[in-house]
């Protein structure tokens, strides 16, 4: 065999072991969407940038949550307690779909009941906010009182939650970047997921 042949061969294996290298390293989109999750629980936002096409405190909304002005009257500690809650849940996936350079995971979130939380913690607010509003007050005043009892009253309901209840299977979208998959920015479902459904009862309270 010539030099000239011997060497076209070598070129041609070496070509397919790095092909196949590429394939063997590639992760599936559900390690992807593993990643996506678990960067997220972590709040790594450097390995987020690496799974997520998006920007996860827009989208999200939970780092949003914590670095805005306005959180609506909740103090900083307990919003951090807040998201603290939301990141402990879990999740399992279901199928797997592979359309060329699209892909979809099902992943099933369970996390605690918020809503229910929420609900209770809302009907007793309502009744001590009217005692409040014949008692004289100023308007200022009252929305200040309203705000420091709702604040002492979420927090003290975040400590009361133990158990996960709620489960909500949705569908993580992931788009082929090169060779890479990466997890494409992340829907209203989601978010609510992660929130136990709480997005949809508030709505509903509109």
């Amino acid at each position: 065999m010539n030099t000239k042949k011997m060497t076209c061969i070598i070129c041609l294996l070496l070509t397919v072991i790095m092909l196949f290298n590429a394939c063997s390293f590639q992760k599936s989109p559900t390690e992807v969407a593993t990643s996506f999750l678990e960067a997220l629980i972590a709040q790594d936002e450097e390995a987020l940038e690496k799974v997520y096409s998006g920007d996860w405190s827009e989208d999200g909304g939970l780092t949003a949550t914590l670095n805005s002005a306005d959180l609506g009257g909740m103090s900083k500690e307990t919003a951090e307690k807040f998201v603290g809650k939301v990141l402990e849940f879990d999740y399992t996936f279901g199928e797997e779909t592979i359309n060329d350079d699209k892909a979809t995971v099902d992943v099933t979130i369970t996390t605690y009941n918020f809503t229910s939380m929420f609900s209770d913690m809302l009907t007793d607010l309502y009744s001590k906010a009217i005692e409040l509003a014949f008692s004289g007050l100023t308007e200022e005043e009252l929305e200040k009182q309203v705000n420091a009892m709702a604040d002492q009253a979420l927090s003290g309901s975040l400590d009361k939650l133990t158990e996960k209840t709620v489960s909500n299977t949705v569908k993580l979208e992931l788009t082929k970047d090169g060779h890479s998959w990466k997890v494409d920015p992340v829907t209203d479902e989601f978010t609510d997921a992660l929130l136990g459904g709480l997005n949809t009862f508030l709505e509903s309270q509109e």
